[in-house]
């Protein structure tokens, strides 16, 4: 999971507008602490998403997501969120670079990954 985090862009949420989601089954990997854990993601806008895990990570935990699309991958910073359900763990965008960005907005608005 080679990626390159030049961070440019920072996703500002609009509380009174949510980000628009996209509902897939797709690989994902993140790297933690160093060490590589497999996801699967489930649910992604421009603000976040949720993934399905083998175990929780405590809410506040900073990360590197990777999750290749039909555009190219698409790599960015999270943090993850406190687990909801089991198995189930969201996460929220802290940053990712502008090509990244871009890629993400445009499969969202395709509507597949």
């Amino acid at each position: 999971m080679p990626c390159l985090l030049i961070m440019s862009n920072f996703p500002h949420p609009h509380s009174h507008v949510r980000a628009p989601r996209l509902y897939i089954t797709k690989p994902a990997s993140f790297s933690l602490s160093g060490k590589r854990v497999s996801a699967v993601l489930r649910t992604v806008s421009t603000t976040g998403g949720l993934v399905q895990m083998d175990r929780t990570v405590p809410a506040g935990t900073f990360a590197e997501l990777a999750v290749d699309t039909n555009l190219g991958q698409v790599c960015g910073l999270v943090e993850f969120l406190a687990s909801q359900t089991k198995g189930n763990q969201a996460f929220r965008f802290i940053a990712f670079s502008d090509d990244d960005y871009a890629r993400l907005s445009n499969t969202m608005l395709m509507g597949h990954s």
